[in-house]
């Protein structure tokens, strides 16, 4: 970490704090694009929540029903559906 601290000070990178986020950052932005090319590769959500989660599938599907406020069923309602 020393050695990339010396490396890459700058304007931007004036403490370890600084090069810590910009360590999280570039972790961030691979992980984004692992999860579009996954996606992009014709992965289901639930592939996709599994390998970057690792969740358990009755877990996603908990949390998917939470996060929405609602049963899938209900989201599948056409008449619930339109209010979205």
């Amino acid at each position: 970490m020393e050695q990339r601290f010396v490396k890459e000070r700058s304007a931007h990178i004036k403490c370890y704090g600084d090069l810590i986020r910009r360590h999280r950052e570039e972790h961030e932005v691979e992980l984004i694009r692992d999860v579009m090319r996954m996606a992009q590769a014709g992965h289901s959500e639930e592939e996709i929540l599994q390998r970057f989660l690792r969740l358990e599938p009755a877990l996603t599907q908990e949390l998917d029903d939470t996060a929405t406020g609602y049963t899938r069923d209900r989201a599948e309602d056409p008449k619930i559906a339109r209010l979205g």
